[in-house]
């Protein structure tokens, strides 16, 4: 087992100070900002990562194509090196190592993020994939679970789900959680227990000053702000996460729904879905998927216009609940299915959705009212015209516990959304229409400016930065952060005062006010 230092007390994480040959090589190298001339990553010598058991891969190395591949095949970066940390601690080591010798970084979790920028050219990747602790923990009658920032979220599943527990957070079953937590979590369970984020008790993370440290629900002050910041304010922007700690529940029943309807039957579906989804028992969250016209399943069966949903309670009240739309809008022969599963089947269910890596180039957009029937056309017309078979457009139903919380009592800030859209520009491997498909999502997300708000931060869109204008005026911020924007900012000042923590999308830090003039 990994050495991590932290430790339970009182059902909850905190840090330990930890004894291991790390220390010498952490207690020896030069505070953050002592930091040594920069030389080129490629020249660097990692010797002393690998004397105390951190695995780094180069470019010399046979593992390095898989080490650096993501999930995205659409973008190729080619780090100098990437440092596999198997602990808390490996990665505390290796955050002084780069800071000493100013190395560019980036911290690495599922290999997920939309426009790989968990990946840089030249620089060192940090990667916290192997950080997989997992505990049960009991306090005041709740259960929680502690868990490494490495953990995927089939692994999470999997685990709970053995103990008689459920856990809210996304579909796709190999992201890492530590990017769905701190960008928010949308998933199946997300209209009766919120978002991930909003199941967050405490949080274990190297902040910038190089302090392991951990910040929960009782934290005040400062690290209260950098609780608050951390729960959508999106990764990477305030230290690396090495754990967290999760709210769990039990939940007696569960059944997932399956229905499908004919490509004509598109705008009539939507008309219906967009209304009741947000609006019905919370219980039950769904999504709704139009794929381009002709599509089939693996069965060969059509697969054009369909909805599925998880449903906390009966088959037999989720037909009930299932039947006034099936009434307006006849699904195809077969449908409603209806089944009950463990919370594990549920998962796998849901993530027969899910694909292999692929080239993409998504975007998004909330939807705060019901489309118009002028956005329905809209859809439509992009569908009949999209350039490969593989894009499609998803959608999620939010209200309920979702909306509980305001857009300011933690840094996501969209809890007023009915619903999400993901514009998914995807194509096979090796085709020629990669740069038509990313023009489709974004001209499809601006087509609808007028009748959406914003996009979540966890489908980050680089199309929504400007070229040689000043991060803090790039309209990314607003799209992703909304009126949080200028907290997120004063937190990053305050927190990493030298913007160690810099990336293409990053959180800008206040600017200072000029000198008054003597």
């Amino acid at each position: 087992m990994s050495h991590s230092p932290s430790h339970v007390k009182d059902g909850q994480l905190v840090p330990s100070t930890p004894s291991s040959p790390a220390e010498t090589l952490r207690g020896n190298a030069l505070s953050p900002n002592q930091v040594t001339e920069g030389a080129s990553p490629l020249d660097t010598d990692w010797a002393p990562l690998r004397d105390v058991g951190i695995e780094v891969v180069t470019r010399d190395d046979a593992a390095y194509a898989q080490a650096r591949k993501n999930y995205n095949t659409r973008v190729a970066r080619y780090p100098a090196a990437i440092a596999f940390c198997a602990s808390s601690e490996h990665v505390s080591v290796t955050y002084h190592f780069a800071r000493q010798r100013q190395l560019a970084f980036r911290v690495r979790g599922g290999r997920h993020s939309y426009e790989e920028l968990s990946l840089m050219d030249d620089g060192l990747i940090i990667d916290v994939s192997r950080l997989k602790q997992f505990k049960l923990l009991e306090r005041d009658g709740e259960f929680h679970a502690l868990v490494g920032a490495g953990m995927r979220q089939e692994d999470i599943y999997q685990r709970v789900g053995a103990l008689g527990f459920v856990f809210p957070a996304g579909t796709a079953p190999t992201v890492g959680v530590s990017g769905v937590a701190q960008g928010g979590g949308i998933g199946m369970m997300s209209r009766a227990f919120g978002l991930t984020l909003d199941n967050i008790v405490s949080i274990q993370l190297v902040k910038p000053s190089g302090e392991l440290a951990v910040v929960s629900e009782s934290s005040q002050g400062l690290d209260g702000e950098l609780f608050w910041a951390l729960r959508g304010g999106g990764g990477g922007n305030f230290g690396i996460v090495t754990a967290y700690t999760f709210r769990l529940h039990r939940v007696p029943e569960l059944t997932v729904f399956e229905m499908r309807w004919r490509y004509e039957q598109f705008i009539e579906v939507m008309r219906y879905w967009q209304k009741w989804a947000p609006e019905t028992d919370r219980n039950l969250t769904c999504q709704l998927t139009f794929e381009t016209r002709g599509t089939m399943d693996a069965g060969s069966n059509p697969m054009e216009v369909h909805a599925e949903g998880l449903y906390l309670g009966s088959p037999e009240a989720l037909q009930h609940l299932l039947e006034p739309w099936a009434r307006a809008v006849k699904p195809l022969e077969g449908y409603p299915r209806v089944e009950r599963k463990s919370f594990c089947e549920t998962t796998e269910f849901f993530a027969s959705f899910d694909g292999p890596p692929h080239p993409y180039k998504t975007t998004g957009a909330f939807a705060y009212e019901s489309l118009p029937e002028e956005a329905l056309k809209t859809l439509v017309r992009f569908l009949d015209t999209a350039p490969s078979r593989q894009c499609s457009l998803w959608m999620q139903s939010f209200g309920g516990a979702f909306a509980d919380k305001a857009p300011g009592d933690t840094a996501f800030f969209h809890r007023k959304a009915r619903f999400i859209l993901e514009f998914v520009g995807a194509w096979k491997t090796g085709s020629l229409v990669g740069a038509q498909c990313a023009r489709w999502s974004q001209g499809l997300r601006d087509a609808l400016l007028p009748h959406t708000h914003g996009t979540y931060v966890n489908f980050v869109d680089l199309s929504l930065s400007t070229p040689g204008t000043d991060k803090a005026h790039q309209k990314f911020l607003g799209m992703y952060y909304g009126d949080n924007v200028q907290r997120l900012r004063d937190i990053k000042t305050r927190v990493d005062p030298d913007n160690v923590f810099d990336f293409e999308q990053s959180i800008p830090l206040l600017t200072k006010a000029p000198e008054p003039a003597r």
